[in-house]
């Protein structure tokens, strides 16, 4: 299942900034230097991987859970709950990040040389 609304952290901020979905494939070097700072060679990709439908199922039957998400994020919305990183449906990235693709072109532009970087890899 895909989430309708902007990947979390990172690609929804240069989601709402460039005013559409980002995926991994449409970050640009320099948002890569921005993550990376001066004699960081590695970016880990945290939570990328496709999630559990049924751990999301869990988050939104939990009470407990919804309470805090709540407190955290008043203005909650159902879209807003895509599940935890952690409960790992398979391990291949997820669609609302691009994908497969996706990732393999992030490492090819996150690997160009920069001022700011030389070179990054990175490690989902």
């Amino acid at each position: 299942m895909t989430p309708a609304g902007p990947p979390p952290t990172r690609l929804g901020d240069l989601s709402r900034a460039a005013g559409r979905r980002v995926t991994l494939a449409d970050v640009p070097t320099s948002a890569w230097d921005d993550v990376t700072p001066a004699g960081i060679d590695a970016v880990w990709l945290m939570g990328v991987w496709e999630r559990s439908p049924a751990g999301l199922e869990l988050a939104n039957a939990n009470a407990g859970l919804q309470a805090s998400f709540t407190e955290a994020l008043p203005d909650l919305r159902p879209d807003d709950v895509i599940g935890s990183p952690y409960c790992v449906r398979r391990y291949v990235v997820d669609a609302s990040f691009g994908g497969p693709e996706a990732l393999a072109e992030a490492r090819a532009t996150s690997a160009q040389p920069s001022p700011a970087s030389p070179r990054r890899a990175l490690s989902a």
